[in-house]
């Protein structure tokens, strides 16, 4: 699959969704949470260095979990979280083969989790449609009037 026909299925995936056209980021999480009828949690694990492991996805029994790096910047993780977001969005927990986390969770019963998707590397189809919906979620977020913060995002806003 090339990237074109990534962002057609992402396209596709997000007007299933059936957000509104404000959005926000835990208006989406909204929605997935209620499409899969259980919440998400989020969390982000210091020991994660970002090297082998960005951000990864395990579904429990009773709630998603997803374990991300620390990031420099809000903007970071919220792509990080997007892109779990679209995996759940696509349902590529149905694809998903192993149960074992590949980091070490403390207090996590690994009996617990059904499966786990990692974000290492963007060599399949599924990694790829899940950038390209991460990507035009993260647009919708740039433009909703919702999410906007007083960071100026133009050049005539930063210098008049």
């Amino acid at each position: 699959m090339n990237y074109r026909e990534a962002r057609k299925v992402a396209r596709s995936a997000d007007r299933r969704l059936n957000l509104p056209s404000e959005i926000t980021l835990d208006s989406i999480r909204q929605a997935i949470e209620s499409s899969r009828r259980q919440p998400i949690t989020i969390v982000e694990l210091p020991r994660l260095t970002g090297a082998d492991v960005c951000a990864l996805w395990l579904v429990l029994d009773d709630q998603d979990l997803i374990i991300h790096a620390p990031t420099r910047s809000p903007w970071h993780r919220q792509h990080l979280i997007l892109h779990e977001f679209s995996h759940m969005i696509l349902h590529h927990d149905i694809h998903a083969i192993s149960p074992c986390p590949p980091v070490q969770l403390p207090g996590l019963d690994i009996s617990r989790i059904r499966s786990t998707l990692n974000r290492s590397s963007y060599g399949d189809d599924d990694e790829l449609t899940a950038e390209a919906l991460a990507d035009r979620l993260a647009t919708r977020l740039i433009h909703s009037t919702t999410n906007r913060n007083h960071e100026p995002l133009s050049f005539n806003e930063v210098f008049g």
